[in-house]
C-alpha cells in the first residue's frame, strides 16, 4: 500500500527539494506592510499556497522545484489597496511588491463588517472583536462562533473534529491544561485574538525536530492588557434562596501572569469542572501511570443529559489560584492551587428492565442523596523550555474526601447508606531534553506516584439475606476498602535527526506495586459483627514491572509523511492472594504506524494502525466479593486477564482559511480480543457480575463528519456534524450468552447569526437515534430516538442594554410509548453601566417551572426510565464590577 501511495503522489521526477521564494511588501512612501494577504495561483486562478507578510513586510511561499515556475503567479492583496500581481520567472527567486491605494466611489459599495481570519504558516488568527456580540463577557462565549471550532458542554475545545491539546495565555501554560476555567472567567476585553496552532510542538528543542499533530490554541492578549492588574467583583442574589458570588484577579504580560478566583454559589454552577485536565499537555505526556477508579458507588444511573444549572442542587465555594512568573534567564516557575468545598443535592427514581429468554427482572428504585466532597489540589512547576535544552520538574499534591448520605428505596424496601470517600495522591514528574552537538536530542525522564482512595460503605438495613447471610436476617452491613499504588518510571531516549529521516531509540522500565484489602461485614440482629460467609474479602498483593525497548522512525518527503513505532516490552507479574500466589511473563509487541498525505497547503489525509496488548490491573484479577452498589455483587475468577487491541482509522482535514470553510470525516474500527468475560447473574434483588474465562471479541466501528462554514452574505456560522456507531460483543446473563448490537445515529446543526447590526440569533438543534438489539434466539430490540433544540435571541437596545431569550425543545420517542416532550425557556436582560464600570444582570430560569424529567436509557437487554428532580422557576440579579 505504502509503494502505490509513494509512486501516485512522487513520481521520479518529484523528488528533488521544493525551492522558496520571498520578498518585501512596502507602501509607495517606502513603509512596510504588514498582514497583507499573499496568494499563489496557477493559470486556472486556483490558491495552491497562502501566507500573510510579517512585522517587517516580508513573507515566502515554499514551490515544489518540479512546478513550471512560468505557469504560476503570486498575487498581493490588502484592503483599499489595488491588487497587485506578477508572473514567476524560472530564474527569479526574490519578488518584491510596491502597493498603491485603491480609489473607491462610496456610492457604488455597502461597508459590511466581515470578521477577520489572518493565515500564517501553520496558525490561523481569529480576531476576536470580529466575532464577538454585545451581550458576550468572557472569551468563552466567544469562541462557539468562530468557524472551525468547538466548544463542548464540559468546556472541551475542539477544531475542526479534533481536541486540542491546551490552551496557553499569552503564550504561557498558565491553567495546566484545566483551560475551561480560563474560558469562563478571561474577560473579552483582554483578549485580542484568538491564534490556532496546527502541528503544535511545544518543547523548543525538538520543534521541527519532531513531526507532531497536536492542534493547540493561544489566547492573545491585547498591549494595554500587558501593564497593569485587573479584575471583576461580581455579587449576586435571587429567589429561591439563590445567591451567586466571584473576585478575580487578573494579570497577563510577559513577567508575570495570575488568574486568582474566588467564587461561591448555589445556583447550579459545579466548580469541579474547572479541576478536569482537558488537554493533552505534551510536556509530560506519556508519564501519567495507571491508577484505578474508586470501586464502590452510591447509586447506578448517571446523572441527566440536560445542563448542570437544571439538576445541581448546590452550595459551592471554590477557590482557584493560578500564579506564573518568567524571569530573564528562562526560567518559568509555576504555582497551580485550588481549594474546593461544596454541598449538593440529588434526588432520582427509576426502574430498569433487564429482558432475559424467560423472564424479565425489573429494579425499582428511589434516591435521596447528600454529597459533601472537599478537595485540595496544587502543582508546583520549574521548567526551562530553551532552543539548547528542557528541563522540567512538576510536584503535584491531591487530597480530597467525599461523603455521601442516601435516603434509598429498593423494590420496595427502604434504608439508608453512608459512602466515605478519600483521595491521597502524591507525584514528581521530572523531564531533561538537552540538544547535544551533533545535533541530535537525548531525553531523561522519571516519575514517581503514589495514590490510594480508601472507601468505608455501609447500610443500615439486612439486604438480600438469602445471597449474602445464608437466608438468615442480620441488622446492617458493612464494607472498607483500602487500595494503595506505588510506581516509579523512568526512561532514557536518543533522537537521532536528520532531514527527512528521524529516528527515536528509547529504553524504558516501570516497577508497580498495588494492594488491595477487602471485606464486608455483617451485624446480626443479636450479638456482634461477623465477615460476609461467601468468601474470606481479600488481601492482594499485586506487582507489575515492566522493560520495554523502543524504536520509532519518521520519514517525510515533500507532502508524504510516514511514521512507524515499535515497541517492544518484557513484563513481569506477580500477584498473591488467598494462599495462592501466581507469575506471568508476557513478551509484547505493540506496532504503530501512521502515513499522513498533504494533498494541498491546507488539506491532509491520515491513515493509522496499531495493536497492543494489555493485562489488566488488580481490579481484573480479586476473588473476594466486592459490594459495588447496595444492589451489585462482583468478583472475579482470578484469571489474569489478557487482551488484544486492533485499531485501523482514516481521517481526513479539508480547509480553507481564508474563505473561513472547514470539513472533516474520519473512520475508526476497534477490536478487543479477550480471554475473559462478565457473566451477569440477575434476581429481583442483587445483580451479581462475574469475570470468568472465555475467548470474546468486541467490535466497534465509528463514522464521523463535520463542516464549518461562514456565510458572509449573511453573517453566519453554519456548523454540521454527522456520526454513525455499532459496538458489537457477547454478554451472558444468567449463564444463557447472547449477541448484542449497540447502535447510534447522530446529526446536529448550529447556527450563529448576526440578523441585524443589534440582533443576534443561535440555533442548535440535534437528533439522536439509539438501537440496542441481540442476534440471538429470543432477541431483544429497543429504539429510543431523542431531539434536542436549542434556540436563543438576543438584542441591543441604545447601545448598553441587552435582551435575551432562550428555548430548548428535548423529545423523546418510543415505539409503543407515548412522547416525552421538555420546553425550557429563560430570560436575561445585561445592562451595562459605563460611568460605574459595571454591568447589571438579571436572569430568569425555567420559566415553565419544570420541577421533574425523565431519561429513557437503553444498552444490551436493559432499558431504563429515570425520573429526576429539576430546580423549578428560579430569578437572579446580578451585579458586576470591573476593577
Amino acid at each position: 500500500m505504502l509503494a502505490i501511495i509513494i509512486s501516485t503522489y512522487f513520481p521520479v521526477h518529484a523528488q528533488a527539494q521544493a525551492i522558496t521564494v520571498s520578498g518585501l511588501i512596502k507602501l509607495k512612501d517606502g513603509s512596510v506592510l504588514p498582514s497583507a494577504s499573499v496568494r499563489l495561483k496557477d493559470a486556472a486562478g486556483n490558491i495552491l499556497s497562502f501566507t500573510s507578510t510579517d512585522d517587517k513586510g516580508g513573507y515566502s511561499l515554499r514551490i515544489p522545484s518540479s512546478t513550471a515556475l512560468e505557469k504560476l503567479y503570486i498575487e498581493v492583496n490588502y484592503l483599499g489597496l489595488k491588487k497587485s500581481t506578477v508572473n514567476l520567472q524560472p530564474s527569479r527567486l526574490e519578488y518584491n511588491f510596491v502597493m498603491e491605494s485603491a480609489a473607491i466611489e462610496l456610492a457604488d459599495i455597502k461597508i459590511k463588517s466581515k470578521p477577520i481570519l489572518n493565515a500564517k504558516g501553520d496558525t490561523l488568527s481569529y480576531n476576536v472583536r470580529s466575532f464577538s456580540q454585545e451581550n458576550d463577557r468572557s472569551i468563552g462565549d466567544v469562541l462557539k462562533r468562530m468557524p472551525g471550532i468547538e466548544v463542548e458542554e464540559n468546556g472541551r475545545i475542539k477544531y475542526n473534529g479534533r481536541n486540542i491539546s491546551n490552551m496557553y495565555i499569552g503564550g504561557d501554560d498558565l491553567l495546566d491544561g484545566k483551560y475551561a476555567l480560563g474560558t469562563r472567567t478571561i474577560p473579552l476585553d483582554v483578549i485580542q485574538s484568538v491564534d490556532v496552532m496546527q502541528n503544535h510542538q511545544p518543547i523548543k528543542v525538538i520543534q521541527n525536530r519532531v513531526q507532531s499533530d497536536d492542534v493547540a490554541l493561544n489566547l492573545v492578549i491585547k498591549d494595554e492588557a500587558n501593564l497593569s492588574l485587573s479584575g471583576q467583583a461580581m455579587l449576586g442574589g435571587g429567589l429561591p434562596q439563590q445567591y451567586d458570588a466571584a473576585l478575580n484577579t487578573i494579570l497577563f504580560n510577559k513577567k508575570f501572569k495570575m488568574l486568582n478566583v474566588l467564587q461561591a454559589n448555589d445556583i447550579g454552577l459545579d466548580y469541579r469542572r474547572d479541576l478536569q485536565n482537558l488537554g493533552t499537555n505534551g510536556f509530560l505526556a506519556g508519564l501519567d501511570s495507571d491508577k484505578s477508579n474508586p470501586l464502590i458507588s452510591s447509586g447506578t444511573v448517571q446523572e441527566p443529559d440536560l445542563p448542570q444549572k437544571r439538576y445541581y442542587l448546590n452550595n459551592s465555594l471554590m477557590v482557584n489560584a493560578n500564579n506564573l512568573r518568567n524571569y530573564s534567564n528562562g526560567l518559568q516557575l509555576k504555582s497551580n492551587l485550588n481549594f474546593l468545598l461544596d454541598r449538593n443535592r440529588f434526588s432520582y427514581s427509576s426502574f430498569s428492565d433487564y429482558t432475559l429468554s424467560d423472564s424479565i427482572v425489573r429494579y425499582t428504585e428511589n434516591q435521596s442523596a447528600v454529597q459533601r466532597p472537599i478537595f485540595f489540589g496544587g502543582t508546583i512547576k520549574a521548567m526551562l523550555n530553551k532552543d539548547k535544552y528542557f528541563l522540567n520538574n512538576d510536584l503535584k499534591i491531591n487530597l480530597g474526601r467525599e461523603a455521601t448520605s442516601a435516603n434509598m428505596s429498593l423494590n420496595g424496601l427502604n434504608f439508608d447508606q453512608k459512602l466515605k470517600t478519600n483521595i491521597r495522591d502524591f507525584s514528581n514528574d521530572f523531564r531533561y531534553s538537552p540538544l547535544l552537538k551533533s545535533g541530535n536530542v537525548l531525553d531523561i525522564s522519571w516519575r514517581v506516584n503514589f495514590f490510594d482512595n480508601p472507601q468505608y460503605f455501609q447500610i443500615d438495613k439486612g439486604l438480600n439475606p438469602l445471597i449474602l447471610n445464608n437466608d438468615n436476617p442480620y441488622m446492617s452491613l458493612s464494607e472498607n476498602i483500602t487500595s494503595p499504588l506505588f510506581s516509579v518510571n523512568g526512561s532514557v531516549s536518543y533522537r537521532l535527526i536528520s532531514r527527512t529521516l528521524r529516528q527515536n531509540y528509547k529504553i524504558s522500565a516501570i516497577t508497580e506495586t498495588h494492594r488491595l484489602n477487602s471485606r464486608i461485614l455483617l451485624t446480626p440482629i443479636t450479638g456482634e459483627e461477623y465477615p460476609y460467609a461467601g468468601d474470606s474479602g481479600n488481601n492482594i498483593i499485586w506487582k507489575e514491572k515492566k522493560f520495554s525497548a523502543f524504536a520509532g522512525y519518521e520519514w517525510k518527503k515533500e507532502r508524504l509523511e510516514v511514521t512507524f513505532n515499535f515497541p517492544l516490552s518484557y513484563q513481569i507479574y506477580n500477584f498473591s492472594q488467598q494462599l495462592q500466589e501466581m507469575r506471568k511473563n508476557f513478551l509484547v509487541i505493540a506496532p504503530a504506524a501512521k502515513i499522513k498525505i498533504r494533498t494541498s497547503a491546507e488539506d491532509f489525509l491520515q491513515l493509522n494502525g496499531n495493536f497492543n496488548r494489555d493485562f489488566g490491573d488488580i481490579s481484573s484479577i480479586y476473588r473476594g466479593a466486592i459490594l459495588t452498589s447496595y444492589r451489585t455483587l462482583q468478583s472475579n475468577s482470578g484469571e489474569l486477564k489478557d487482551e488484544e487491541f486492533t485499531g485501523a482509522s482514516i481521517f481526513y482535514n479539508f480547509q480553507r482559511s481564508l474563505s473561513m470553510f472547514f470539513m472533516n470525516g474520519g473512520i475508526n474500527y476497534n477490536r478487543i480480543s479477550s480471554n475473559t468475560i462478565s457473566t451477569i447473574l440477575l434476581d429481583n434483588s442483587i445483580e451479581r457480575s462475574l469475570l470468568v474465562p472465555f475467548d470474546n471479541n468486541i467490535d466497534s466501528w465509528t463514522v464521523k463528519a463535520g463542516i464549518s462554514k461562514y456565510l458572509f452574505f449573511i453573517n453566519t456560522t453554519a456548523s454540521l456534524k454527522m456520526s454513525w456507531s455499532l459496538n458489537q460483543y457477547k454478554q451472558f446473563y444468567n449463564n444463557e450468552p447472547a449477541d448484542f448490537n449497540n447502535e447510534e445515529k447522530f446529526i446536529n446543526l448550529g447556527l450563529e447569526s448576526k440578523i441585524l447590526k443589534r440582533i443576534n440569533l443561535s440555533y442548535n438543534g440535534s437528533g439522536r437515534f439509539g438501537k440496542s438489539y441481540s442476534a440471538s434466539e429470543n432477541s431483544v430490540s429497543n429504539t429510543v430516538n431523542r431531539f434536542d433544540q436549542n434556540l436563543s435571541v438576543s438584542g441591543t437596545l441604545f447601545k448598553k442594554i441587552n435582551l435575551s431569550a432562550k428555548g430548548r425543545q428535548i423529545t423523546t420517542k418510543r415505539s409503543g410509548f407515548a412522547d416525552i416532550s421538555y420546553l425550557f425557556t429563560d430570560l436575561s436582560l445585561k445592562w451595562k453601566l459605563t460611568k460605574l464600570k459595571a454591568d447589571l444582570d438579571v436572569e430568569i430560569n425555567n420559566l415553565s417551572d419544570i420541577k421533574n424529567y425523565q431519561l429513557i436509557q437503553i444498552e444490551n437487554n436493559r432499558l431504563s426510565y429515570g425520573n429526576y428532580q429539576l430546580r423549578g422557576i428560579n430569578g437572579l440579579l446580578r451585579a458586576t464590577f470591573f476593577l
